[in-house]
């Protein structure tokens, strides 16, 4: 994944649409990396934010998770034990997972769109 910061800017963007911790591919940038721990930066929220943030990031990731639940192959079945879903309170490697999931789904859409505008465009350009 190529340093791109239109892309990084528009992955802030849907993150905070969403309502979550933005996060990106790039250690800096105005966003915090997907690897880095969300509860430092939940920490400096009030309380009700940072709960209602919370139960928004669980909402994408279980999403993401019904998702790769309808898909019937080993990586999915893979992935859904690696981010233990359904099952009890996630360890740290379940919660890296979850975080890596949600930004790899969102990474692609970014992506998808970024590809779909090019291609309209006559010459490849933006």
């Amino acid at each position: 994944m190529a340093h791109n910061p239109v892309t990084d800017m528009r992955l802030v963007m849907l993150f905070l649409e969403k309502g979550v911790v933005p996060m990106s591919g790039q250690p800096k940038t105005m966003s915090a990396p997907w690897h880095f721990d969300m509860n430092k930066i939940l920490a400096a929220l009030s309380p009700e934010e940072a709960r209602v943030m919370r139960r928004k990031f669980r909402k994408m990731w279980r999403k993401a998770a019904a998702s790769l639940e309808k898909r019937n192959g080993r990586t999915a079945r893979r992935t859904l034990r690696d981010i233990g879903f359904h099952e009890g309170a996630p360890k740290k490697a379940q919660k890296n997972s979850r975080k890596t999931l949600v930004f790899g789904k969102a990474w692609r859409k970014i992506n998808n769109e970024t590809k779909l505008v090019q291609s309209t465009d006559g010459d490849g350009r933006i």
